[in-house]
């Protein structure tokens, strides 16, 4: 990685991993601590999408001679910062929310300065993942669940009723013998 343009791709992807794995940490402690078991489910996949996102930046960086970084961030990413617990999760989605508009200008932004074509491909998809959680978080906001994440609780019957309960009594899952 001798090459100063390579060390610069590098260096955005770098960053692009470390957003990613900071939205991963963020969804996924909000989904921990979320009683409502398809918000939960939303907020579960939307973690497992920016862990996807940081899978692909770490594959690009480790082909063009770099190393996949060290996460340095906080183990629940932005979900206990000061604005996300005093403004209660209504006003912690809405900022997740302009968070993946901020990823998909910053993306955007990407596609016209890298000019590594294989990292522009990852770009793309990410861009479209992106703008997915963007609406899928508009939903949440406004207590519309998106039909799939419906269709998903219903066709997993066991996963509902294990979620209801663990709601029901303020404990964890509860272990039943299915």
């Amino acid at each position: 990685m001798n090459n100063p343009a390579t060390g610069s791709i590098v260096a955005a992807l770098s960053q692009n991993w470390q957003r990613e794995m900071r939205g991963f940490h963020t969804y996924n402690a909000f989904s921990e601590r979320d009683a409502d078991p398809i918000r939960k489910r939303i907020l579960r996949n939307l973690a497992e999408a920016e862990a996807r996102h940081a899978a692909l930046w770490a594959k690009r960086i480790r082909e063009l001679g770099g190393t996949t970084p060290l996460y340095d961030g906080k183990a629940s990413g932005d979900a206990d910062t000061l604005a996300n617990r005093v403004g209660g999760p209504g006003m912690a989605l809405r900022r997740l929310e302009i968070d993946e508009s901020r990823d998909i200008a910053r993306y955007g932004k990407q596609l016209e300065d890298l000019g590594d074509q294989p990292s522009i491909e990852i770009l793309h998809q990410v861009i479209q993942d992106e703008q997915e959680h963007y609406r899928e978080l508009g939903s949440l906001i406004r207590d519309h669940y998106p039909a799939s994440a419906v269709a998903e609780m219903k066709a997993d019957p066991k996963s509902v009723i294990s979620e209801l309960l663990a709601k029901r009594s303020n404990a964890g899952k509860q272990a039943a013998g299915w």
